[in-house]
């Protein structure tokens, strides 16, 4: 039988109407208390104090025994208070680009070292650098002094480079062993530790000043042995890779405030020393030694360009040219290697390398017969 209109919408209300009382069902259950399970009377708690550390306040617990540590007490002998100001630097490189000059920041730590100790040595800063010995320098951007400096709003290094610097910040160091920056006093007395391992003499210095500076190079927190002899041990990890051994060396504090000096025997990986490019393709591959007679064929040109693409090369001896082509001088030369092709006759090799990302440039056109390479 066919229901009336008004029974349809009856029933549809009686529908939802269930509906809605489900909800609030479902809504009462949820809000419901959560009820926890019942402790037994019968279980006993011990209150648990932690162990206090050993020290002049708290005492000794259990039998003393001696330790031998890697760190030494730091006397610093302040009878007043030190103030140490901090200096922001930006070493710029003037470059063209078609026809435009223009400043480009240098990131390389080893070209900003050389520059900032330049600069300090240079004539015409003397009256600002004054005491140049008790400067400290991070290699990167940071220099700390115990004396304020009078510093010019204008560039200090003009011409090719240009170096801006800044008052950044100050912090305080009090006899009582205590400073008003932890962090940035930390981060000085480090610097001040590894000063003398990544100071970049000048060429009047001492004898034994250059050849302390020659014989280690600071990485980190590490200052590690070059080994430039047979006698200096190193350990090979694969070809072309080495561990060289070095000390690392650290500023902490102890629980009373006072600085220690933390050191010890640490190694890391390096590049050998003097790997020429053709040795290094040969040992990586278990060739046997490279000479003078050795040919590359056309395959291994195409697996030499695969694998050695992009690594970065020293060149010794590089000439250096003047504006009108003529060479002036020759100087160490840092490349990145994009690879290898045939060269205008079948006969030849070309190898491009990237100067400093600018641009490509031919470095070596092989000319003997075949594929030879030297």
């Amino acid at each position: 039988a066919r229901q009336s209109p008004s029974t349809c919408v009856m029933s549809g209300v009686d529908s939802i109407t269930s509906q809605v009382k489900s909800l609030d069902l479902i809504g009462s259950e949820r809000n419901r208390p959560l009820r926890t399970q019942h402790t037994p009377d019968d279980l006993n708690y011990v209150d648990i104090k932690p162990a206090q550390r050993p020290s002049v306040k708290h005492g000794t617990r259990g039998e003393q025994i001696d330790l031998l540590v890697n760190w030494y007490q730091l006397n610093l002998q302040l009878t007043k208070t030190q103030t140490i100001y901090i200096y922001e630097l930006k070493m710029e490189e003037e470059r063209r680009e078609q026809g435009v000059k223009k400043y480009v920041e240098i990131k390389n730590y080893t070209t900003i070292a050389q520059i900032f100790w330049d600069m300090v040595r240079s004539k015409k800063n003397r009256e600002i650098f004054s005491h140049p010995f008790s400067l400290v320098f991070d290699d990167k951007k940071r220099m700390f002094t115990p004396c304020r400096l009078n510093v010019p709003g204008d560039p200090l290094w003009k011409g090719k480079v240009r170096v801006l610097m800044e008052i950044s910040s100050m912090f305080d160091i009090n006899p009582d062993k205590t400073t008003t920056d932890e962090e940035a006093c930390a981060r000085y007395l480090n610097h001040l530790l590894s000063q003398k391992s990544r100071w970049i003499p000048p060429k009047n210095a001492d004898r034994r000043e250059i050849e302390f500076s020659k014989r280690f190079v600071q990485v980190g927190g590490g200052m590690y042995l070059i080994p430039r002899t047979d006698d200096i041990p190193t350990i090979p990890v694969q070809k072309g890779v080495q561990f060289w051994v070095g000390l690392y060396a650290t500023v902490r504090r102890m629980e009373d405030e006072s600085p220690v000096f933390l050191f010890g025997l640490s190694n890391k990986l390096f590049v050998e020393l003097n790997l020429k490019l053709t040795d290094f393709y040969a040992g990586i591959n278990d060739f046997h030694p490279v000479d003078r007679r050795s040919c590359l064929s056309d395959k291994a040109a195409n697996d030499f360009d695969h694998k050695l693409g992009g690594v970065k090369l020293k060149c010794a001896k590089c000439p250096v040219i003047d504006k009108d082509g003529l060479v002036v001088a020759c100087k160490d030369r840092h490349f990145k290697l994009v690879g290898i092709s045939k060269g205008e006759f079948p006969s030849n090799y070309e190898m491009r390398v990237e100067d400093k990302g600018l641009q490509e440039r031919d470095l070596t056109v092989t000319k003997n017969d075949g594929s030879r390479i030297t």
